[in-house]
Parts: structure tokens; sequence; C-alpha cells
């Protein structure tokens, strides 16, 4: 079963985000769609003894441009970005390994917002051993939107099966991929609680994968796992 999913690129995303993409043989990087202003497209959370904390890249955005023509405002904000893991996670288990990964981007001068949240989650997937094949939906020259733009890609990628995120339900013509002969799962998956820092906030589970790995390593893929419930179908999922 040849299986294809998609998302836009986003910053330091959720584990669901990865788990989708780790089930998947290949991932399609929405770079040259709209940019969603107020998404998480240039910022996540981590823990903090406080709670949770925003961690955002500030950017010179326009009505209606596409992602991949994003800049971020300044590139101080990847040094306090920098800085702010390494006074709340410094005592993680897995500090190191994870922070060198995050610092290799971050310390790089490319000011694109895409560019920057792609080589984070590429580096993250080959940390967590991902053999599929990644692109970028912008080397198709595909000028469909909403779900035409996925089932094209699809179709372009020979896709037998799309693995959806659950919100795909909401706008994903079912009539289209049924006539196209290509499956579509809805993903549902609920993540695990594992062994934080600052036991004393409790648990928080929609985090950036940061928290994640910072405090399980490579095992992160098996505690993602933990969290898979059955992708449902299109009758399911209403």
């Amino acid at each position: 079963m040849h299986k294809v999913t998609m998302h836009q690129p986003q910053y330091i995303p959720w584990p669901a985000y990865f788990d989708k993409i780790l089930q998947s043989d290949i991932f399609v990087f929405l770079d040259d769609v709209q940019f969603q202003k107020n998404g998480l497209q240039n910022r996540n959370q981590i823990k903090t003894p406080q709670g949770k904390m925003w961690l955002t890249l500030p950017i010179k955005h326009s009505f209606g441009q596409l992602i991949n023509k994003v800049e971020i405002d300044s590139t101080k904000s990847k040094i306090k970005h920098l800085n702010s893991l390494q006074m709340h996670y410094s005592k993680a288990p897995c500090y190191s390994d994870v922070y060198e990964i995050v610092s290799s981007v971050l310390d790089d001068q490319n000011n694109l917002i895409s560019s920057i949240s792609i080589e984070l989650i590429k580096k993250i997937l080959s940390y967590l051993e991902y053999k599929g094949e990644i692109v970028l939906s912008s080397d198709f020259a595909i000028k469909s939107k909403s779900s035409d733009l996925i089932l094209d890609l699809c179709l372009a990628l020979e896709a037998e099966q799309y693995l959806s995120g659950s919100g795909g339900q909401g706008y994903l013509v079912q009539e289209d991929f049924e006539q196209a002969g290509i499956e579509v799962k809805f993903q549902q998956f609920h993540l695990p609680e594992y062994k934080q820092c600052f036991p004393k906030v409790g648990f928080i589970s929609d985090l950036s994968i940061l928290d994640l790995l910072f405090n399980e390593g490579k095992n992160a893929r098996y505690i993602m796992q933990l969290g898979e419930q059955p992708y449902l179908d299109w009758d399911k999922s209403n």
C-alpha cells in the first residue's frame, strides 16, 4: 500500500504531526500554499516551571503571501529560542543530542520561515529514523487548491492511500477520492503521558515535539506509537 501524507511546514510541531509522517511512504511539505496568520507556522509551545510558553518567530507578512515567501522579522528571535530551550531543558535526559539538532538550524542565517521549519522537521525525522521520501509541493507546480490540491498531488505521486489529519474531513471531497481509487484514512491520536521536566506543573500534552524529544530521545517514536489509534474511514469520521 503506497501511503502519502501532507502538511504545511509548521515550526517545531506537535508529536501527532510526526507520527502521521512516520506511517507514510511519502511526505509532502505544502510549502506553496497561503501562510496562515495566527496559526502554528511560526510558533509552538514548550514547558516551563510556570506551565506552557510560546516560542514565536516574528514574521514579515502580507495578506495572501505563500508560506515559502515569508521571512522572519529578526534573527534575534532564533537566539532567544535557543536560550529558552537551554534554560528549561538543560537537565532533561536527552538534552545534548536534541539541542544540537535544533541549534544547527537556528544558528543558520536562513530567514525564510518555511526553510527553517522544513530543515528542523527533516532533521528530527532523520533522528527518528524515518525511511520515507520527502518532497515539496512547489516542485510539482500544481495550481489547484484545497481538496483538489491534495488529490492532484496524490495522483502525481501514484498514491493508493492518503493519510489525513482529523481536520481533513472538513474539506476533502469524498467522491473525488473514491473516483480516483485513492483510499483516505483519518488520523486519531492521543499522546500518552511520559516523564517531563517540572513535574509539579503536571503533565502537559499539547506541546512541541521538542519536549518529548528532550525527555525521551529516540524512544519518542515508541511513545508516539503507543498514542496511535486506528485510522478512521469516511463513514466513521463524520
